[in-house]
């Protein structure tokens, strides 16, 4: 099979262990894609910094294409520092630096290359929202993570990618079995 990740591409700190790793729901999708045998990729917008470069790096030694990314000049997107505790990852926040880039503009050359995917799986932390309607009707199945927070679950926010995706993925865990 075919995937590829569209969006968001961060690194992730570890404070508790002194090590940074590549993150994004849509990098994740890729290489965990990668690692169980499907054919994956990787599109978006990297900055020009270490992170990037470092994102870059992993995703090239795990044989994730990035043949339609882009670098601009700026910074990665997102830092997110994460402690370890029991085994569990805890987010303690993130450092939204400013960068001189925004989201991936898709276009015809981009949306000819996402085509060739059986399944594309992007989520709400890629600002990508304003190219999710060019997705409708390429032929690949598409997916998209809501993740927690509430203000992705707002009408306003479902009624602008619900009608564009195939699949919707929400995260549950702490909500009530009424409330799901």
């Amino acid at each position: 099979m075919k995937v590829v990740g569209f969006g968001d591409n961060v690194m992730d700190r570890y404070t508790n262990k002194n090590i940074m790793f590549p993150g994004g729901n849509a990098v994740n999708f890729a290489a965990f894609a990668r690692k169980n045998g499907a054919e994956a990729a990787y599109l978006g917008v990297f900055g020009e910094d270490a992170e990037a470069k470092h994102i870059r790096y992993a995703l090239r030694e795990l044989g994730v294409s990035m043949d339609r990314c882009e670098r601009q000049a700026g910074t990665t997107t997102q830092r997110c520092d994460v402690r370890l505790e029991g085994g569990d990852r805890v987010f303690e926040g993130d450092d939204k630096r400013p960068t001189n880039h925004g989201p991936k503009i898709l276009s015809e050359e981009d949306l000819r290359y996402l085509a060739e995917f059986a399944l594309i799986h992007s989520g709400c932390y890629a600002a990508e929202e304003t190219e999710f309607a060019k997705l409708r009707g390429i032929g690949a199945l598409v997916t998209y993570d809501f993740s927690c927070e509430e203000e992705f679950r707002l009408a306003g926010y479902l009624s602008q990618i619900c009608p564009c995706i195939d699949m919707a993925l929400f995260s549950a865990e702490h909500m009530t079995k009424s409330e799901i």
